[in-house]
């Protein structure tokens, strides 16, 4: 008979921390070589542990393991990113979290810190003070998030000199309480420090959204008043000559409409020329017309602020 191993007593999960966070604790107090051993009790699931992915069924073996007493839809909005994808999910793919169906990220190469973990050295400090080690917040891993919340300080992310690989949470385990590489001792790097005003919309309401704010807002209702914007009612098939134009002209619009600093922090195959298009993952068509694809809530951002200038001013169906 197998013998299951004991997790040990001073690992639990922490106030917004990412529901991997536990695993990687408890791989660093262990004994064992690797992680796939040392968490084998408790998942199966322990390979690419990276913070882009939606759902997952590590998550809900960590929930089972060490939040039992909370709801599972709970844990997913303290520990996960679920909340803030969930405006933006297609029908399909709205009940991952209740159905534990395994549910990344898209666009995960195309918009910026979407896989890589970051963390702040001024929360690190404080959950030294608090909690004895540092860790991993839920809010840092917003994908295209460069700043703390709490504390306005820009992230941490890599190290140039080794580049050592912050996808990998098996690798690092948890952030350095001193901002040193363990690999090779040089300056973990800050995240790209551009932030004008839409920068920093974005990056707010990636929070409000992270945090429950705009719980009743749905794809469909997006992609109606997307729609509406531009003057075209539900396909009927193809659009015609006529529409196609006017979906050109707006996308042209959106793809000029910010600094060009702002589409090189969000998107990482952004074209430099204003006579083309920025980038094939900034697809108004996509949004607007293709209702069961999943698609970036940063895309989805970006024409909300283009459009509507604010979340509340998205009208209703």
């Amino acid at each position: 008979m197998l013998q299951r191993k004991a997790v040990l007593a001073n690992v639990h999960i922490l106030p917004d921390e990412h529901a991997l966070g536990p695993l990687a604790r408890l791989f660093l107090y262990s004994s064992y070589r690797s992680m796939p051993d040392t968490v084998s009790s408790i998942t199966q699931d322990s390979y690419a542990l990276t913070p882009g992915v939606i759902w997952r069924q590590s998550y809900s073996d960590v929930h089972k393991q060490w939040c039992s007493e909370a709801s599972l839809d709970n844990f997913a909005r303290e520990h996960s990113l679920f909340n803030f994808y969930r405006p933006f999910l297609p029908e399909k793919h709205a009940f991952c979290v209740k159905s534990n169906q395994r549910l990344s990220a898209p666009s995960v190469r195309v918009v910026r810190y979407t896989n890589t973990w970051r963390y702040c050295s001024e929360c690190a400090k404080e959950d030294i003070e608090t909690h004895g080690f540092p860790y991993f917040h839920v809010a840092h891993q917003l994908p295209g998030t460069t700043f703390c919340h709490e504390h306005g300080t820009l992230l941490r992310s890599g190290c140039l000199a080794c580049g050592s690989d912050w996808q990998k949470l098996g690798i690092l385990l948890a952030p350095p309480s001193n901002d040193i590489c363990d690999n090779c001792c040089s300056a973990i790097e800050i995240v790209e420090q551009f932030r004008d005003d839409d920068v920093k919309w974005i990056q707010h309401m990636s929070y409000r959204l992270l945090h429950g704010d705009y719980k009743h807002l749905t794809l469909t209702q997006l992609q109606s008043a997307y729609r509406q914007w531009l003057g075209i009612g539900p396909r009927q098939g193809v659009l015609n000559i006529k529409e196609r134009s006017i979906v050109q002209d707006a996308q042209h619009h959106i793809d000029n409409a910010f600094d060009p600093r702002f589409y090189r922090l969000f998107i990482t195959n952004t074209d430099e020329r204003p006579d083309k298009k920025r980038s094939v993952a900034l697809s108004l068509y996509q949004a607007a017309f293709s209702e069961g694809k999943l698609i970036s809530p940063i895309i989805h951002l970006m024409l909300i602020r283009v459009m509507f200038g604010e979340l509340s001013n998205i009208p209703k169906i």
